[in-house]
């Protein structure tokens, strides 16, 4: 009897063991279980600080920043980071939106309402919206007017941008971001639609949903091309870089068609619900495995996206998730870890310390 009792005893533990272990693996994109990642004392990887404001630069060095991208494109502001940033031999980058006024992108009813919902709701948490990273709901569009890079014009506007921030003396190179759909499709105006008849009629066995598609990822990918050519012919040598965003529904990795040295794609996203563990190890190898399929000399890059304080308009992510994010793509294989919003991180010890652990030991690549 006392056998029975003990062998009973042993099935009961080994269902709880089983039943806690399943409910850790569900739980692992909101409670990171650290523990079983390998430890990392130092890495060679280079760490990106996107948005910084002057007199931070020295403090980001020390903790291991090897490059900085400023979220502007003004040549007076980007100038008086390039003189900071001299003093430590750390290379800064502005970044150019294509946030350039009419003609802006359109959208259908539907979508437009949903953008209106969004810029109602004053809660830091709306509903889980992701801001322009992969959706959280059926229906998700930008909260920002995009400009239609279709037109002439809005490219003209963009290259000025462009020639703004490559004349900064120093400046290492430009930044692109917000390239990319309000709706993360397409856009709907007139001429885009135009444009898009046009590519269907020469693609006949296409359906006009395939070719709305192909057309706007061909003519997204050569916008980013052409005003990557366009900075390069100002300014032979200067780097071009981007972050891929908003995404692109129809296709999630289409950065490594971009001519750009560094294209940064995002491998976890500033918003809960957090990324799994698989998600997020599935997206680094994609971005560094296959980094050079179209241009041999362009480097993929990891984007970690966090807050760090109440004083961002997101909710913080604790430094437990960041590092286990952190830590999680390091152990997939990234070289190239770019983190936005870097300035929230400096307003916090706890999470520049991690960051300090990982990056200050590594002499990093250039």
């Amino acid at each position: 009897m006392k056998n029975i009792v003990i062998k009973l005893l042993v099935v009961i533990l080994a269902s709880f063991a089983s039943i806690a272990a399943f409910a850790q693996e569900l739980d692992v994109g909101s409670r990171p279980d650290n523990t079983k990642l390998k430890p990392i004392k130092g890495t060679d990887a280079i760490l990106t600080a996107w948005g910084i404001v002057p007199g931070k630069i020295r403090l980001s060095r020390d903790v291991g920043v090897k490059e900085i991208v400023s979220f502007s494109s003004n040549p007076k502001a980007l100038k008086i980071l390039v003189d900071e940033a001299r003093e430590y031999n750390i290379p800064i980058y502005g970044t150019v939106v294509p946030l350039v006024g009419k003609p802006e992108q359109e959208m259908n009813d539907e979508e437009n309402a949903f953008r209106d919902s969004i810029l109602a709701d004053k809660t830091k948490e709306k509903n889980k919206y992701q801001f322009g990273g992969e959706p959280y709901h059926d229906l998700e569009v930008q909260d920002l007017s995009i400009s239609c890079f279709h037109h002439k014009k809005v490219r003209e506007k963009v290259m000025e941008k462009i020639r703004g921030v490559i004349m900064v003396d120093g400046i290492a190179g430009v930044a692109f971001d917000f390239f990319g759909y309000s709706n993360y499709r397409c856009c709907q105006c007139p001429l885009s639609m135009e444009l898009a008849k046009r590519y269907h009629k020469k693609h006949p066995k296409m359906t006009e949903t395939e070719a709305l598609e192909a057309f706007s990822l061909e003519s997204l990918v050569d916008f980013n091309n052409e005003m990557a050519d366009y900075a390069r012919s100002l300014k032979p040598g200067i780097k071009v870089r981007n972050h891929v965003h908003p995404v692109f529904l129809p296709d999630l990795y289409y950065g490594n068609r971009l001519k750009l040295d560094i294209c940064c794609q995002t491998a976890a996203w500033f918003m809960e619900p957090y990324w799994s563990r698989e998600r997020i190890e599935e997206h680094v190898r994609i971005i560094f495995g296959k980094e050079k399929q179209y241009y041999a000399f362009a480097e993929g890059a990891a984007l970690l996206g966090t807050t760090a304080t109440e004083k961002s308009s997101h909710p913080p992510k604790s430094p437990e998730r960041v590092e286990f994010e952190l830590r999680t793509m390091l152990n997939a294989g990234a070289d190239r870890i770019e983190v936005c919003s870097w300035g929230d991180v400096l307003r916090s010890p706890k999470h520049l310390n991690i960051f300090k652990r990982v990056f200050n030991h590594g002499k990093g690549r250039r």
